[in-house]
Parts: C-alpha cells; structure tokens; sequence
C-alpha cells in the first residue's frame, strides 16, 4: 500500500476530508529529484478517504491506497483516450481520403469516446469490487 501523512479537515458518515502535504523526498532517496523540487511549489490537495479509525478534525493520519489500484487507474485515465485519439486520428485520415480536417475530427471523437469508456467502466468496476480496493484509506493516526 502507498502511504501519506495529512490532516483530517472535514467529516461525512464513514468519510473525511484528508489535506495531503507534498512530500520532500521519496523513502528511495533523501536527495530529492526534480518531482520532489516541484511539488515543493505546489500547494497541499485534498482527499476523500474512508474513516476505519474514528478520526476527527484536525487530527493528523495516515492516509493509503493499493498500489495496484494507483497504477490501473494511471494506465486507465491516460491510456484509454491516448488508444481513442490514435485510433480516431487513423480512421478519420483513413476515411476522409487523407485529409487532416478529418483526422483532427477523428482524433477528437476518439478522444471523446475514451473518456465515455472511462467513465463507463469505472461505474461498472466499482460495483464489482470490495469497496478497500479502490478506496483511500485512513488507517492509522499519527502521535505528534
């Protein structure tokens, strides 16, 4: 599982609201690479993450996803209108004589056709799935 420290801003039901903080350095290294310099500059993001432990606001906690699930998802958001757009750019050149209105068309429709599909299967896959194996976690508090 990929862990994160943040701090719990808001409670719903079985759900909070984790602010996350950039990292300075992955466990792999203490130097720092080039992603550890720019997220540096960015600003804390906000999860949604199922409470296991009862946490409540302000709390620091410790945050976690499956690892699979975070790779899956990356191939799934990219990869799906990337094949889309490469296929509709195809076919649009192919069909339209050679034309690169049809392909700039094509490339459109089939990047639009990948976000459907997306869209589509991550309704079907949640339902098939236990809830802990695409959900953000809080699982533990952190003593500060």
């Amino acid at each position: 599982m990929i862990e994160r420290t943040g701090c719990v801003r808001a409670i719903f039901d079985d759900h909070a609201i984790v602010e996350v903080y950039p990292q300075d350095a992955c466990s792999s290294c203490a130097t720092g690479c080039a992603r550890t310099r720019s997220s540096r500059l960015s600003s804390p993001s906000c999860v949604e993450a199922r409470d296991l432990v009862g946490v409540q606001v302000g709390e620091q906690v410790v945050i976690a996803i499956h690892e699979s699930t975070l790779v899956r998802g990356t191939l799934m958001v990219y990869g799906i209108p990337l094949i889309g757009f490469i296929a509709g750019v195809v076919g649009g050149s192919t069909f339209g004589g050679g034309s690169d209105g049809f392909a700039i068309l094509g490339g459109i429709a089939g990047l639009l056709v990948g976000f459907l599909i997306i869209k589509m299967a991550g309704r079907v896959r949640q339902s098939g799935l236990p809830r802990e194996m695409y959900q953000t976690l809080i699982i533990q508090r952190v003593d500060v």
